[in-house]
């Protein structure tokens, strides 16, 4: 009986995933959360109006960035959690399951409960199409993690934006306690703007009046901007780099520090390596933090330390399988690349390393071929099944311009055995670049079954 229910939820899922990536996939194609060439949020407050609007009536934390986003948002849903709080976790992109994208008390959400709110939310995009103005694949996606959160009664709601701000699908939250402003670099210059201060403006576009905003540690052009548009709409402006510090005890894969905010001083262990985690750390605790202030509740440091022990992120500098040891890390942005040297070496001793990378085609390849040469023994350039996945040819081409030893292996699965062959059992190899080779890899290492897998 156990058996044949769970072959029925495993259909409706698959029937409902399949349902969801009919439409315009733009996360996919290219270009999250906006249909054709343009933004536009009228269609994701259609679809809300539709439902009944269930973005409303919940606590709030909304984060934007380039970099740090997502490890920021679950940060801070598992302090929150901690505190008492049910939470409710959006994210993306995902590793293995549509399902990990939309979290209740830190745990993906079933299959079965996936499938119910796309069949709820089924005849109502058909009606959107029905009027010529079809959803797009995320749009359904974050209305189903609003209505997944309702439905569960949720105390709180962690968002992570899907990509810029201002017009991002998440923007229709204009009820929020915390807003939160990761690290911004140069991405996706062709929707957002071409310099960091454009991009800046994009990203600050979720910012309230009145509702407090922390700014993680920026280049100053986007710290001005994110200033300059807090101003002018009265939103509270907290920065990371002002109103606290930091100190590190212990580097490693399981590293810990001090860190003193305005309001108290904690001390934490977090089981991930880098000190850029520590910075997203410090961003998190904060957020906690103003959010407590605004609902009446008190942060404290037990908490914190037992909540971010707890925390692990899977396909962020993960450490999997021996001889050959395996680290997954999925940068695929010049900067991110950069942290991943900086902690291999810095916190893990690792001088050298197998390459095995795979990126988007929209990325700076040149700049990340740049950042990681300097680790690299060898270099196996490859693709994911990703519709945007980079021409690996063009890859080892950027690499080899850096002087190392790059080939070429179109097959995934091919190119991380002959990496684990070079590396040796003595040896390291990391697995870098997008998300979508990330989990792949990690999928084939792991035996995880082929339907979690990213569709093709």
């Amino acid at each position: 009986m156990a058996d044949r229910i769970t072959a029925e939820v495993a259909v409706l899922y698959t029937e409902a995933l399949s349902f969801l990536l009919s439409f315009a996939d733009l996360e996919r194609a290219g270009g999250i959360g906006r249909a054709g060439d343009a933004f536009d949020l009228g269609r994701m407050r259609d679809l809300l109006a539709r439902l009944q609007n269930p973005e409303r009536g919940r606590r709030t934390v909304h984060i934007a960035g380039s970099k740090g986003k997502g490890s920021a948002a679950t940060m801070t849903e598992a302090i929150l959690r901690a505190q008492g709080l049910r939470t409710g976790l959006f994210t993306s992109p995902h590793l293995h399951s549509y399902c990990e994208r939309i979290a209740l008390d830190g745990a993906p959400i079933s299959e079965e409960r996936f499938a119910d709110g796309v069949g709820r939310l089924r005849p109502l995009a058909e009606a959107m199409i029905a009027g010529g103005r079809p959803p797009t694949t995320f749009e359904l996606l974050t209305a189903l993690a609003f209505l997944v959160f309702q439905d569960a009664a949720v105390d709180v709601q962690v968002v992570e934006v899907g990509l810029g701000g201002r017009l991002d699908t998440t923007n229709v939250l204009d009820e929020k306690d915390v807003c939160a402003i990761m690290p911004i670099g140069l991405e996706h210059t062709d929707i957002l703007g071409p310099d960091l201060r454009s991009i800046a403006r994009e990203k600050a576009g979720i910012a309230r009046a009145g509702i407090p905003v922390v700014m993680a540690l920026q280049p100053a052009p986007a710290a001005e901007t994110i200033r300059d548009v807090c101003a002018a709409i009265g939103a509270p402006l907290h920065e990371v780099g002002q109103e606290c510090a930091a100190r590190r005890i212990r580097g490693g894969e399981e590293q810990e520090f001090r860190a003193r905010t305005r309001r108290a001083t904690y001390t934490v262990t977090l089981p991930m390596a880098g000190t850029h985690q520590m910075e997203n750390a410090i961003v998190a605790i904060r957020c906690a933090e103003l959010f407590l202030e605004r609902t009446g509740g008190e942060l404290s440091a037990d908490t914190v330390s037992r909540a971010l022990a707890e925390v692990r992120i899977p396909g962020r500098l993960e450490a999997l399988g021996h001889r050959p040891r395996v680290i997954f890390d999925a940068a695929h942005t010049v900067e991110s690349a950069r942290r991943i040297v900086e902690a291999l070496r810095g916190d893990l001793g690792v001088r050298a390393a197998a390459i095995v990378i795979g990126v988007s085609a929209d990325k700076d390849i040149a700049g990340v071929a740049r950042a990681l040469a300097p680790l690299s023994t060898v270099v196996i350039a490859t693709r994911s099944g990703h519709p945007r996945a980079a021409d690996p040819a063009a890859l080892a081409a950027a690499f080899r311009a850096e002087g190392c030893d790059a080939r070429v292996d179109e097959a995934p699965a091919s190119a991380f055995d002959t990496a684990c062959a070079l590396a040796g059992e003595a040896g390291l190899v990391l697995v870098t670049g997008s998300f979508y080779l990330v989990a792949e890899l990690r999928a084939l290492l792991l035996g995880l079954a082929p339907r979690l897998s990213n569709p093709a």
